[in-house]
Order: C-alpha cells, then sequence, then structure tokens
C-alpha cells in the first residue's frame, strides 16, 4: 500500500510499489509525469478493488458483476486490464 503521507512526494517506495505491482497488473504506463505517477494513491485504490472482485466475485456476490467507482483522477481508458471488475466509471 503506498504510504498515503509521502505520496505527494513521490518516494522511492511508492515508486517501487506502484512500479512492481501497479502498473503490471493494470497494464497503466508508469512513467515520470504520467496519471498513474501524479495519481498514485486513486490508481492503488482501483488495483485493490480489482483484488477485492476477484475474491468476492464467485463468492458473497453469486457471480454478480462487480465495479469500482471513483471520484479521484483516474483514466480508465489507459488501464488494459480490468481483471474481474465489469465495469468501471467516475462519479
Amino acid at each position: 500500500v503506498p504510504n498515503v503521507e509521502e505520496a505527494k512526494f513521490g518516494t522511492p517506495l511508492n515508486a517501487k510499489f506502484t512500479k512492481t505491482l501497479v502498473a503490471k497488473d493494470l497494464k497503466t504506463p508508469f512513467a515520470p509525469g504520467s496519471n498513474l505517477s501524479r495519481n498514485i494513491i486513486a490508481y492503488s485504490n482501483v488495483y485493490w478493488a480489482k483484488k477485492l472482485a476477484g475474491a468476492v466475485k464467485g463468492g458473497a456476490l453469486g457471480g454478480k458483476p462487480v465495479a469500482v467507482l471513483t471520484a479521484e483522477q483516474v483514466n480508465f481508458e489507459e488501464i488494459k486490464n480490468m481483471g474481474d471488475l465489469t465495469r468501471s466509471g467516475k462519479v
């Protein structure tokens, strides 16, 4: 999980988390100045929503579609791997 207090400053630990987990899993480009690098927390929330969707899709939700909604700066068109998230959008 990115360190919330340090997310604005772009610490090496947050960059490592974002490059090694979030960017690879969501298949979203990570580069200085990219949407992902500027909005680490927002994209990390989508990453964790994807992980939770995979865990509850067949169980608690009984195979129903799983959606992720956000009011944060996430460009869903950049995310190439939504996994078990069947719907997405901004609030």
